[in-house]
């Protein structure tokens, strides 16, 4: 006996409304999933990244500490060069309650401030050593009179030579460099007020997020 099977049954249903809708819904409901699944990646790796720079900014914070308690003179080194949180912090939302939130957002605020009020007191050295180069080329001319010899009416090289490295001595041997205490007191303020992440609940919410 041979079973004859009559499909034609079905091409109507692949015309019908409901397998058009049908459809529309398994590709929304697939799309949908890939969007969740590229969300969770993006996520995973904005954490990942986030919690590189916490760690690294912690790490230059106590370096900036050190700075502040130096008794000599050092560039200050720079905190936080990205800032991943302010492109990313929209993923963590649901992660962090506000207080929390409150802190991460403190935290790199602090740290970009410190930035700003260290570069300014970096700066300070070389407008002070701009200045030194300015004053020597005022004080040149000057030297040269003084080594002018009036009965022979010419310049005494010997003595103008001797002026010359009298005075550059003294300006380069000079250890005074100004440094207002406005941007280091504001940078201690901020150091201060800056608490570590890494080590605290919102820390292992990261590290849990990254594994």
């Amino acid at each position: 006996m041979k079973l004859i099977i009559d499909f034609n049954w079905l091409f109507p249903f692949f015309n019908s409304n409901f397998f058009t809708g049908l459809s529309t819904f398994i590709t929304g409901l697939a799309a949908f999933g890939v969007y969740l699944w590229q969300k969770n990646d993006k996520k995973i790796n904005a954490a990942r990244v986030i919690l590189s720079e916490i760690r690294n900014a912690e790490l230059k914070l106590n370096q900036v500490k050190k700075r502040i308690k130096g008794t000599t003179y050092e560039d200050f080194p720079s905190v936080l060069s990205t800032n991943s949180w302010a492109k990313f912090s929209f993923l963590f939302a649901n992660d962090f309650d506000q207080d929390e939130l409150d802190k991460i957002n403190t935290f790199f605020s602090n740290c970009q401030s410190i930035d700003e009020m260290a570069k300014k007191d970096n700066n300070f050295f070389w407008i002070t050593t701009e200045e030194r180069a300015r004053v020597v080329q005022q004080q040149l001319p000057q030297i040269i009179v003084a080594a002018f010899d009036a009965t022979t009416k010419r310049i005494d090289q010997n003595k103008l030579n001797t002026l010359k490295q009298t005075f550059l001595d003294t300006i380069s041997n000079e250890p005074y460099v100004y440094v207002p205490k406005k941007t280091v007191n504001a940078i201690t303020l901020l150091v201060d007020s800056t608490s570590k992440i890494t080590e605290t609940p919102i820390g292992e919410k990261f590290k849990k997020i990254t594994k």
